[in-house]
């Protein structure tokens, strides 16, 4: 995938919920989540945002990124 990409607004914060959401490994369990389909209902309101950001920005992507600060 495209390790250019740029999360919009929405995207960093369906990330952020992620992170809050699936706790340490969450970059891991978010990958699981991607492969599967299947998201915790925690997160099914972020679900279309943090798809948006598989397919743009794949797992190579979520694997350098880093939250600002």
């Amino acid at each position: 995938m495209n390790t250019t990409f740029e999360a919009t607004n929405s995207q960093y914060y369906a990330l952020e919920k992620a992170r809050e959401s699936f706790g340490r490994q969450w970059k891991a369990k978010l990958r699981v989540c991607w492969e599967t389909g299947v998201y915790p209902r925690s997160l099914s309101p972020y679900k279309p945002e943090l798809q948006h950001v598989r397919n743009g920005g794949g797992p190579n992507w979520l694997t350098q990124f880093r939250f600002d600060g």
